[in-house]
């Protein structure tokens, strides 16, 4: 189909993918608050429950590697469409689940299966390979649906106690299938299925470094850019392994908190809800972060990674501080800090991989990579679990996720997308 506008379809891209990340996320990332009631259903220890998550993102990771070759062979609609189908399938059996190892089968691996298809690759690909100049931008825009889906916690949570738990997981099914699909039809691959205006075929210009073109200038290594990068070629590469490094780190740190700071808060004192409305602050500020995400556009990739991981560490000491009720404010600074800096590294970490591997196979890319982020939150969220059966505190599970951070950070520089194309924005 042809479409004519005056408005770069890209930017249309960019919308429909943030309402699937949207509503796709606020599933996803309501795992903590179901966590709790999980728990004292069945009665087991915290590391086991909190497997489920590990096993969540053990299959959502490695099967993104797959989702992301699936979108660059049949195009987002099919992609979408499957995807989706697959995740209510998860969630309806959650919510006739009676043994717990029946939540690991719907909600670890059916429901991951089909979260792959809808989530970070195939979205990120897709946004990636509409743009050039102000990729980080638009990919930030996009992932900010991701995280405005935290919004919906103190909703998701007054569901969970009016309907119960199960109740929830079908609402979650019937609403996240009916939009998913229905957003899924307006998807365009690529600008190639699109009639460019004079006013918008410059922002895809220079996609693959023509000569003379804008994107030609912003690339520092030719030789590496003229490259048709296949997945094959990208994994024999150090800038590749480096990539997957930073994706697992912080996402092992980001495991870490995010299964357990529910529980934490609770253990502290608070309630649930208040608990519910600190995700709601770190949703908020994250969508400012990933709206914030064009300063990787000036500065650079490895810069605007670096602060970020800076913010977020700052974030993580709060939760160590943290002993009793009193701390409530550290609670505060501990989301405003995590939402606000994790919510950059997101775009600035999509974008240095197509910066670096910029191509048609850029969906299988991202996605390989993408495991790392899998296997890093399947060893955070069952370690922070084991730290605590073990010692009866997180201190040392939160300490690791600093300690994660810094390392994420050191494999980005070495990584260098800077040294294959410059961002700027202007």
């Amino acid at each position: 189909m042809v479409v004519k506008s005056k408005l770069f379809y890209g930017w249309i891209i960019v919308g429909i993918v943030f309402l699937i990340m949207f509503v796709s996320y606020a599933v996803r990332d309501a795992f903590p608050l179901f966590y709790v009631p999980i728990l004292d259903e069945f009665g087991r220890s915290r590391a086991e429950t909190a497997l489920i998550t590990s096993i969540s993102f053990l299959v959502y990771g490695f099967s993104s590697a797959i989702s992301g070759a699936f979108l660059d062979r049949f195009g987002p609609k099919k992609t979408f469409t499957l995807g989706a189908i697959i995740m209510g399938i998860g969630l309806i059996g959650c919510s006739q689940a009676r043994e717990l190892w029946q939540i690991f089968i719907f909600w670890g691996v059916v429901f991951s299966l089909g979260m792959s298809a809808v989530g970070w690759v195939p979205c990120n690909a897709l946004v990636s390979n509409w743009f050039t100049k102000k990729r980080a931008t638009a990919v930030g825009i996009a992932q900010a649906g991701g995280r405005e889906s935290f919004l919906l916690a103190p909703v998701t949570q007054s569901l969970i106690l009016s309907l119960g738990w199960r109740n929830t997981y079908l609402v979650q099914a019937a609403i996240a299938v009916i939009l998913i699909i229905l957003f899924a039809q307006f998807l365009k691959p690529s600008p190639k299925n699109v009639v460019l205006s004079p006013n918008n075929g410059d922002e895809y210009k220079g996609m693959r470094g023509s000569k003379g073109s804008r994107g030609d200038r912003l690339i520092i290594n030719q030789e590496w850019a003229a490259i048709d990068w296949t997945l094959i070629r990208a994994i024999r590469t150090s800038r590749f392994w480096f990539l997957l490094v930073a994706s697992f780190s912080n996402a092992t740190g980001f495991g870490i908190v995010m299964a357990h700071q529910v529980a934490f808060v609770v253990d502290l004192g608070f309630t649930a809800m208040f608990a519910s409305f600190l995700l709601l602050i770190f949703g908020i500020l994250s969508l400012v972060g990933r709206l914030s995400a064009f300063i990787s556009d000036i500065v650079g990739r490895e810069i605007s990674y670096t602060i970020a991981c800076t913010g977020i560490t700052i974030g993580f000491l709060m939760l160590v501080l943290a002993k009793d009720p009193s701390s409530s404010w550290m609670l505060y600074v501990f989301a405003v800090f995590y939402g606000l800096f994790s919510g950059l590294t997101g775009p600035t970490m999509v974008a240095s991989e197509a910066d670096i591997f910029l191509g048609q196979h850029l969906g299988a890319i991202i996605g390989f990579i993408n495991i790392g982020f899998g296997l890093g939150n399947a060893v955070g969220s069952w370690f922070g679990g084991y730290i605590y059966d073990t010692f009866g505190s997180y201190f040392i599970a939160f300490v690791t996720s600093m300690v994660m951070m810094a390392l994420a950070c050191i494999s980005m520089w070495v990584a260098s997308p800077r040294k294959v194309r410059v961002a700027r924005l202007k």
